[in-house]
Parts: C-alpha cells; structure tokens; sequence
C-alpha cells in the first residue's frame, strides 16, 4: 500500500513538472507514466485535484517571478515590436549600426542577425572586402494583433440578415394564431401591414425587419 502511494506522488509530481513546460495535459500524463489509452482522462482528472492545482499554481507563481515575468512586460515588448521603426537601425549614410549602438527598442524588435564575410579575388589574391548583413524584423503584424487583445481592442461582430418574404394573408393569419397560442396575447394588424401585439391594456407595434441589423 505504502509502495502504490510512494508511486502515485510520484506520478503526480512529474506530471506537474511536465505539465508546466508545455501546459498539456495528455502529454504531462504520458511522461508521467501512465498509458496513452489512458492519458486524456488521467490528465483531466489530475487537473482537478485541488492539490495539483496549487502546487501548478504556487510553481507557475515562482518561475515567473525567477524570470521577472509580469503582464506589463510582455505588453511592453509587444509594443516594442509593433511600433518599432527600422529606420533606427541605420546611420545617416545608410549603413547598418553596430549593435552596441542599438537601442533597446530597436534590438528587442529584432528576429534574427545573419553575418556573412564577403571576399573578392581568387587563389593567393583572394581577400576578404567586407561583410553582408541581413537583420530579420520580428512581425510587426502578430505583435499588433497580441497588443490589441491585451488592449481589448478587437470585439466580435455578428451580422444577421432577413430576408423580405412575400407572405399571403393565409399565411399571415396563421403565424398570428401561432403567436396567439405560443405568447397568449392577443394579435392583430392594422393598416399599414404591422403586427400590433397587445396585453393588459398594453400595446407595442413591431415594424417588419429592416434588410440588415448589425449587432455588436
């Protein structure tokens, strides 16, 4: 019995550890040991032990602190990113500056650094002339998107179309029975076309739908 117990800490403990480097559960309980027919629900259920759940939390708690990670920052170089100007990156009479002279807006938008030595001649006249650089941006776009959410920026629209239908009298007569028995109120339609629906001595008037309604 000790033994089973011994085992399931075990299990338990690396399966936070792993958990923590990629945040999913199926893999976590996979390296934790159990099988993969199994994984999905020992994942589920092992995210719902109140246990687990503050030991992720008190380790997740500690690594960012460790790495002095904090909302502010990562929305920091987000904005790093998405308003950089490459224009910093250069000297009036084009060239590229040297990287100690980036400052830390410009280097933090930087992706990537390619150097490669340029050489001109052949045999033992052969000679290095110089180097070519190519400085990779970080996408401008992604940043901007990941600082719009951050920002709340960007909200969902949904549009909704009606289509004008030709309805019969027939037909109209019946909706307004349906109405009747589905609501319980008491229906009727002037002269104009419009359904008034009235109760308690209350009317609205609801106007046919306009082609489009946009709702936000």
């Amino acid at each position: 019995m000790a033994e089973k117990l011994q085992s399931a800490r075990q299990r338990r403990t690396r399966f936070i550890k792993e958990y923590l480097l990629e945040h999913n559960a199926t893999k976590a309980a996979i390296a934790a040991g159990y099988s993969e027919k199994t994984a999905k629900q020992q994942g589920s259920r092992l995210l719902t032990n109140a246990d687990v759940q503050d030991e992720i939390a008190a380790r997740s708690r500690k690594l960012t602190a460790k790495l002095d990670i904090s909302v502010e920052r990562v929305a920091q170089e987000f904005a790093r990113i998405a308003f950089n100007d490459p224009r910093k990156l250069f000297k009036d009479d084009g060239s590229l500056k040297p990287v100690s002279e980036w400052d830390d807006d410009s280097a933090a938008a930087i992706g990537g650094m390619d150097v490669s030595e340029l050489f001109d001649g052949a045999g033992d006249e052969r000679a290095q002339v110089g180097y070519l650089k190519k400085v990779k941006m970080t996408d401008k776009v992604r940043a901007l998107e990941g600082l719009g959410r951050y920002l709340a920026m960007f909200v969902d629209r949904k549009e909704i179309t009606h289509k004008h239908e030709d309805v019969s009298d027939a037909d109209l007569n019946k909706r307004i029975a349906e109405l009747e028995r589905e609501l319980g109120l008491a229906a009727q339609i002037d002269e104009a076309g419009r359904v008034g629906i009235a109760q308690a001595g209350e009317s609205e008037t609801h106007v046919g739908a306009k082609d489009t309604d946009v709702l936000s």
